[in-house]
């Protein structure tokens, strides 16, 4: 039934390029009432934003990844809320005209600052006057153009995790090969329990009826990277209920599968493959997947008509 519904879906059923809904000159995925959104995936309610995912609710921002809820004028950021005039900062919430910060709240006029809450006129965490802070924030910033530094995010050599134990390693996974090319740091010895399972998968029953509540008590091995794990009994309860067999994966192996299937967070610009069409368009869907892609008139033709 499973292999069924994959052949339908990749070999039989229409899709459109991209799912977009109230949503004028945008390009990317998952993009829901916005408009002047370029290369922007998992977004609602953007205004002039390019290269963006998962952004909700900003405006007149750029380089920016989990950043939202009533943000503007940002630039390469990552997890930034309620904030305005913000640049190349991480972890921050409510703040006015930060540069260089990580963890910093309910704050304005901060550089270089880290754990800062309710500060003002700060640079590497020391509070200075508002005429000192400008001149030495300029002092330093032309220092960092003239090292190549200003400009870009935190280096990667400033990453407590390697590259296989972060997201990155999920959306785009590289070899140890390629990681170590380009400079970044790989786990070799990433943490896990291994060898102590006590029911191996192919005893475990297909049918979940078939399986006892004592399940809950041992140790499973992943077929997939041999780690141990567990089932709990809320998560037992809700197999059985769904009527879901007992998963021969670990979490983590099972989440990268569930990511693999989705969609790349990448765009492709191809024509529709509606015969006698000429629309063009950026698209998620790579040129060599079987999918057939239609531009959204042939599509809402097709379906909807």
């Amino acid at each position: 039934m499973i292999a069924q519904y994959r052949d339908l879906i990749k070999n039989n059923a229409i899709n459109k390029f991209a799912v977009m809904e109230n949503t004028v000159n945008s390009t990317g995925n998952m993009v829901y009432s916005s408009q002047n959104a370029r290369s922007v995936f998992d977004a609602d309610r953007l205004d002039n934003v390019k290269f963006g995912i998962i952004t909700l609710d900003m405006k007149d921002a750029m380089d920016v990844y989990h950043v939202g809820f009533n943000c503007e004028l940002a630039y390469e950021c990552h997890a930034i809320v309620r904030s305005s005039n913000v640049l190349f900062t991480h972890l921050s919430y409510d703040n006015t005209g930060i540069q260089y910060c990580d963890s910093c709240h309910n704050s304005d006029n901060l550089f270089g600052c880290c754990g800062v809450r309710k500060g003002s006129y700060m640079i590497l965490n020391k509070k200075y006057s508002k005429d000192d802070y400008h001149k030495l924030r300029e002092k330093i910033i032309e220092h960092m153009k003239k090292t190549g530094e200003y400009g870009e995010f935190f280096p990667i050599r400033l990453s407590p995790f390697s590259y296989n134990e972060s997201h990155a390693g999920v959306y785009m996974p590289l070899s140890r090969e390629e990681v170590l090319s380009k400079g970044f740091n790989w786990e070799d010895d990433v943490p896990g329990t291994y060898g102590k399972e006590t029911v191996l998968p192919e005893d475990i029953p297909d049918d979940i009826s078939s399986v006892p509540d004592l399940i809950t008590k041992e140790i499973l091995k992943c077929e997939n990277c041999g780690k141990n794990y567990n089932i709990v009994p809320a998560e037992l309860i809700f197999y059985k209920r769904e009527s879901i067999p007992i998963p021969h994966c670990c979490f983590n192996c099972r989440y990268r599968e569930r990511i693999a299937a989705r969609l790349p967070r990448k765009l492709w610009h191809r024509k529709c493959m509606k015969e006698n069409c000429q629309n063009e368009f950026e698209t998620s869907y790579a040129p060599d997947r079987s999918e057939k892609i239609y531009c959204n008139e042939c599509y809402q033709r097709e379906v909807y008509w």
